[in-house]
This record gives C-alpha cells, structure tokens and sequence, in this order.
C-alpha cells in the first residue's frame, strides 16, 4: 500500500480471447454445501491432524471432455465440511457457537473462490494463523510479462489476494487479458485465473477519486465484479481515520450482510493523519469496529509503524479476539522490500502476536511485494509442507 500513491505508466495488454466472466457469480458461484453462517467469533478452537497423509490425485479429465473445457470452479464439487486428504475439518468456536470448517491453507484453488462472508471467516479462523495475503497496486505494470501481479503472487504461496487502488467505475487490473477492454469484470477474472480469493480496498476519503471511496454503492459494486471481501483502509496522504472507517464500515454492512461479503478495515500505516502522536490506535476503537460489523481487523505487524511492539500488537489482537474478530497484521510500510531475514522476523513476531492472517503490501519494488519474501514469509508461518501445497494446487483440482 505504501507505493500506491505514486503516478501510473499506461501500458498496453493483448486483447482478451478467453472467456472472461461477466459477473462474480459466473466465475465462482456460491457452493450449496458452505458451512452454514453463524454470527459472533469464529476463532478456531483445535486444529485436525497435520501430519496426515493425503490420498493420491484425483484423475485427470479426458482431453475434450465438458470436466476439461469446464472453468475451475465448475470441478469444485466436494462437501465444504471434508478437507483436502480426508482429514477432519477443525471446528471452528468462540462464544458458545460451534461448527465444522475447511481450513483455508489446505483448500484447492477450485474451492477457495468459491469462499465467502461466513465460510471465508470460518476457514480463516480454521486455519490457525497461516493466512497470507498479498496486496498488488491495480494498474502497476507486472513485474514479469506476461502474467498479472495477483498470479505472481499466487505462486509464492499467497491465498488470498488485496488489489489496492482499484477504481469501481473503471476497473482494471493491468496484465489481464482485455484488461483495458469495457464491461469487463476483472476481479472475477484474476480470481479465476490465479484460483484466490480476490478483494480490494475502498477508503473512507474525499481526497480519492469517487470509484475508490469507501461507499455502499462502490462496495455493492465491487461484489458485483467479484470482490470476496473488502478492506476499508486509506493509502498515504488521504488522511484516513478511524472515525471515518468506523463510519464507512457500518454504512456497508448495512447493504451487505455476512453472509455476502466479508469485511475488513483497520489501519496499516499513518495515511496522512498521524504523525508520532501517541497512541497510533485507540484500543476502544477496536470494539466498536467489530460492533459496526467488521470481521477482519487490520493493524500494523510488530516493527513496522514506529512504536508498534510485540506486547502492544499483542494487546490489539486480544482486544480484537475478544470483541469477537479476526485480526490481520499487516506490512505497508515498504518493509515488503526489504531482506528475507527481516521479512522472517516480522513474521514471527506477528505469529506470536496470535494474528490469523498476515498480509504483505504492494511496495516490494512497485506494484506487488517481492516474490521472494513471500515465500519467506509463508515458510516461517506455515512451513514446507502447506507453502508448497500452496503453491503447487492446480487449478483443475476438485
């Protein structure tokens, strides 16, 4: 998020020949055996066996065949209670509820964007604090040709992808097929292709352009075009605060329920409204964010934004986990750029901390993080074994 604000090059894209869906639906429609939708925490309470082995792959489809001609979802048939490798599926409680969820880190791309509002929190929480996401800058360049960013980072391991920057009334993700082309539903599409789960950031600011303002309209449009989930944040110099992502927070849960949407919101840097003044975030702020309907509360990883510890990161995550949320740490400060050991310690900091997801801004060079810390990042939260499960699922897997 951090080298968001600089200016755009206007680069050009082949024209798309593919079939690009023209809504969210078409491209990840909404699976009839989701977990079904609970109100109230869903923090994971156990995790299922580990170490379990996992059958073999599951035959190929013919060549020419409807099940290879199909899109990836279309394959996505399996129960949402039963996880990959016929392990139990962990529970999912807090606060007296309890039910069965797929832990994220072990679901295949087919399946992952099917997730949303309440099925995406549940595998969230299920999956234990190895969550990570990765932010891209829409219309940055791609730092290999030929693929988008949001595939990029798919690669190295990340679940779920953040495009920052990302205008409603115009929307492009540059590197897509007919990515400069009307009518196109973009977010739909970069779901589809790198098999995530795709949303983006609206920001409650009068100094960005109104198809990036954190509004009920642009929200309803953005699901529309296949945002799974929405981050209300602000990008330097916009001068967000917490009072207005309170605001904009309750304004969108009201037109979009949890079972449609999963929200976010939080602060990851100053954006031009802080500067030094103690405390960076009020913890009674917390709270009430998680009261207006916030699932995901973001904040800043332990030594990112000066002053954030460990003890004081750990301290919002309780507050958060206690209102009834999911926290998220998060890098937006360029620090995505920097050493691998760097991007290791931070890791386990926040790790440590109890955040269920990590996220990696879009400031590694610009655009995306580096796709190395990525890596890096997954292998210190999770390991080998679901990094590289990750990072290998194929999108034709059911």
């Amino acid at each position: 998020m951090d080298g968001a604000n600089r200016s755009q090059p206007d680069p050009t894209g082949p024209a798309f020949t593919g079939p690009v869906p023209a809504s969210a639906a078409e491209a990840a429609p909404t699976p009839a055996t989701a977990p079904a939708a609970t109100a109230g925490p869903t923090r994971a309470a156990s995790s299922s066996a580990a170490g379990a082995p996992s059958p073999g792959p599951a035959p190929s489809p013919a060549p020419g065949s409807a099940a290879a001609t199909a899109p990836a979802t279309a394959l996505a048939t399996a129960p949402a209670t039963a996880t990959p490798g016929g392990e139990p599926a962990a529970r999912a409680g807090g606060g007296g509820q309890t039910g069965e969820a797929p832990r994220l880190l072990e679901l295949p791309p087919a399946r992952l964007v099917e997730l949303r509002g309440m099925a995406l929190r549940q595998a969230i929480a299920a999956s234990e604090g190895r969550v990570l996401v990765a932010e891209m800058v829409a219309e940055a360049p791609p730092l290999v040709d030929g693929v988008t960013n949001g595939e990029l980072a798919a690669a190295f391991g990340a679940d779920l992808l953040l495009v920052n920057v990302y205008d409603v009334t115009r929307p492009r993700i540059t590197g897509l097929p007919g990515w400069d082309e009307n009518g196109a539903a973009p977010l739909a599409a970069l779901a589809r292709l790198a098999g995530r789960v795709v949303g983006i950031n609206l920001e409650p600011s009068e100094r960005v352009p109104p198809g990036r303002r954190a509004t009920p309209e642009n929200a309803l449009q953005a699901v529309e075009q296949g945002a799974r989930w929405i981050l209300l944040t602000g990008n330097p110099h916009t001068g967000v605060t917490v009072r207005g992502i309170l605001e904009a927070a309750r304004a969108i849960r009201r037109v979009l329920d949890r079972d449609r949407l999963l929200l976010a919101a939080g602060r990851m840097h100053g954006a031009g409204a802080w500067y030094g003044q103690e405390p960076f975030l009020d913890e009674a702020a917390l709270g009430e964010l998680v009261a207006a309907g916030v699932d995901v509360v973001a904040l800043p990883a332990p030594a990112t934004v000066p002053g954030v510890t460990v003890e004081q990161a750990r301290r919002w995550v309780e507050a958060v986990h206690a209102a009834g949320a999911l926290a998220m740490s998060t890098v937006g400060t360029s620090q995505e750029g920097a050493d691998q050991e760097t991007i290791r310690e931070i890791a386990l900091m926040a790790k440590a901390c109890g955040f269920d997801l990590h996220h990696l801004g879009d400031a590694g060079y610009h655009g995306v993080a580096v796709p190395e810390n990525l890596l890096a990042y997954g292998l210190a939260i999770r390991g080998r074994r679901h990094t590289y499960r990750r990072m290998a699922l194929s999108a034709w897997r059911a």
